[in-house]
């Protein structure tokens, strides 16, 4: 009886053994060379609690050549400040000094800051003063500068070419070097004497002027980061040519179409396919200065629609441009804008942006 009660239990207890499925079965040794699988994360009230969320892999760390930069913006405190801006090897941006506004150079009846320069970081950095008898003034080591170094800054008066219809005097350039005064020698007279009726106007001649020695310089400076081919292979997949007395570009594999963009003076590749299209400009309405004018390409396009606003170039492939809320800073193609030390991307300033030559 023993025996059969014996028999008749161990037949139970294997039905039900059988009914738990895979409980059943032994425990998987674990693999030892398995790749790991992170598990995916699991959306609020999708009943799978229990999921452990594991983070992806970081993303390797970005590399920036250091720069500086400086605009105006903000102070913490709310005030008008010209900020020293840094730019670390993993692509941080910190404002690293603030240099407050003075009265006399606040926008106020006309009169405010024109233009910035800052040839090198050692170096000083250079404001233009806008009133009725326009000024300079240098602030050395900006970095390190006291708060209130543009209100002790020495202004000095210069006249450099002819007022523009406007009123507009003068702006600043660099080489790289040292700072540059630069101002119209002529303005176009398209509209004759009614020039108060003229829609647009443009300087003819420029001219350039050593602020401390007040010497004209005998042609135009070369300005920094303007460099790279006007013609040729502008990058890995775009390349400028000619067929007869027409541009052509070509991109990756297709057949040379006509360019009607203006020739280049100079360009930046920042990928395969993008690139910046630098071309000198020469002064106009409300705008008495000279400079680099500054457009982003993909491809043969024209870009239009991929980045608007103003581009202001950099060193190494370091480019800001405008958008809604400030100045943001790019490294290369267009992608993820420069971030602060948080992670955070931010953008900095709002008017008059320029990088150092380091």
């Amino acid at each position: 009886m023993k025996l059969r009660l014996l028999a008749f239990a161990l037949l139970v207890a294997g039905s039900l053994v059988a009914c738990g499925g895979d409980k059943s079965k032994p425990a998987a040794t674990p693999r030892t060379d398995a790749p790991a699988v992170a598990t995916p994360p699991v959306a609020a009230g999708s009943g799978a609690a229990d999921v452990v969320d594991i983070a992806a892999p970081a993303l390797p760390a970005r590399t920036c050549p250091p720069a500086h930069a400086a605009t105006f913006g903000a102070c913490k405190d709310g005030l008008r400040c010209l900020l020293i801006l840094e730019i670390s090897d993993a692509c941080v941006v910190k404002v690293a000094n603030e240099l407050e506004i003075p009265d006399l150079a606040t926008e106020s009846d006309g009169a405010g800051i024109e233009d910035l320069i800052w040839p090198t970081k050692d170096g000083a950095l250079y404001v233009v003063n806008r009133t009725e008898t326009w000024s300079w003034a240098a602030v050395p080591s900006p970095l390190t500068a006291p708060r209130d170094a543009l209100a002790k800054a020495t202004w000095t008066t210069a006249k450099v070419g002819d007022l523009e219809p406007e009123g507009y005097q003068y702006g600043l350039a660099t080489d790289g070097a040292k700072a540059i005064l630069v101002g119209c020698k002529k303005w176009g007279d398209e509209c004759g004497a009614d020039a108060e009726e003229c829609e647009e106007w443009f300087c003819t001649k420029h001219v350039f002027v050593d602020p401390h020695t007040r010497k004209k310089l005998a042609k135009a400076p070369a300005l920094p980061f303007v460099a790279g081919p006007k013609t040729g292979k502008i990058t890995e997949a775009v390349t400028l040519g000619k067929k007869g007395k027409e541009q052509t570009c070509a991109s990756g594999t297709d057949a040379p179409e006509t360019w009607y963009d203006a020739p280049l003076d100079g360009s930046v590749a920042l990928s395969a396919t993008d690139w910046l299209a630098l071309r000198y400009q020469a002064g106009s309405r409300m705008r008495a200065k000279w400079g680099v004018d500054v457009t982003y390409r993909r491809g043969c396009s024209d870009g239009f629609g991929v980045v608007e606003g103003t581009i202001n170039l950099g060193p190494n492939q370091l480019w800001s441009r405008s958008v809604d809320t400030g100045w943001e800073l790019q490294h290369g193609a267009l992608g993820t804008p420069l971030t602060d030390a948080t992670g955070k991307i931010k953008t900095f300033g709002d008017t008059l942006f320029v990088f150092a030559a380091d």
